[in-house]
């Protein structure tokens, strides 16, 4: 969301919804109860210039994750390249103080597949970019402490075991998990 008309048609160009009008104006039909310009969005992009109109939305984006955030990426003065690499599938990923890792790896709609593979690629991402000279940190299983899965909203925790979830294992996402088979009727979203 920006008012700069060039990034905005470079954004739309790349694929991304861009809304008709100013940012102002779809502030304005967002605090009037207009949900309409919010369904389907994963991501709110913007410019710093813009973030002072965006800042009153904060209790509508807050809650739903959409609020945007320059440490994530979101507020930048280069749209275009923000909304590409959101377009590639850019993941954001959440750091605690204790080193807990928290991200997204897709929507249970998508299928147990999908969802096993994005796991598989969000783990080997970690992996490969663990920092070489942490403190206690040894390569292999020894760097995953804990995985669970769990869903967004809900308290089902589902605990993995480490070995399995370390790339460099034999166990690495092998195993009989509990549908790890979809199910022939085509109802692949029961298992995710």
């Amino acid at each position: 969301m920006t008012d700069d008309d060039a990034a905005r048609e470079k954004a739309a160009e790349l694929g991304a919804v861009v809304p008709s009008g100013t940012v102002a104006d779809a502030v304005k039909a967002i605090q009037d109860g207009d949900q309409s310009l919010l369904q389907g969005v994963d991501r709110l992009i913007t410019s710093p210039s813009d973030m002072r109109t965006l800042a009153s939305l904060g209790r509508i984006l807050g809650p739903r994750g959409l609020m945007p955030n320059p440490k994530l990426g979101s507020v930048t003065p280069d749209i275009p390249k923000a909304v590409s690499d959101a377009l590639k599938g850019e993941v954001i990923v959440r750091v605690n103080k204790e080193g807990g890792i928290y991200t997204p790896i897709g929507k249970v709609s998508m299928g147990y597949s999908s969802l096993k593979a994005n796991a598989r690629a969000v783990l080997e991402a970690i992996s490969s970019n663990k920092p070489s000279d942490a403190k206690g940190v040894k390569s292999g299983a020894a760097f995953w402490k804990m995985a669970s899965i769990t869903r967004t909203m809900g308290g089902y925790n589902c605990r993995v075991e480490t070995s399995t979830v370390d790339p460099s294992s034999s166990k690495y996402f092998r195993g009989g998990v509990e549908g790890d088979q979809e199910k022939e009727t085509g109802e692949d979203d029961a298992y995710a």
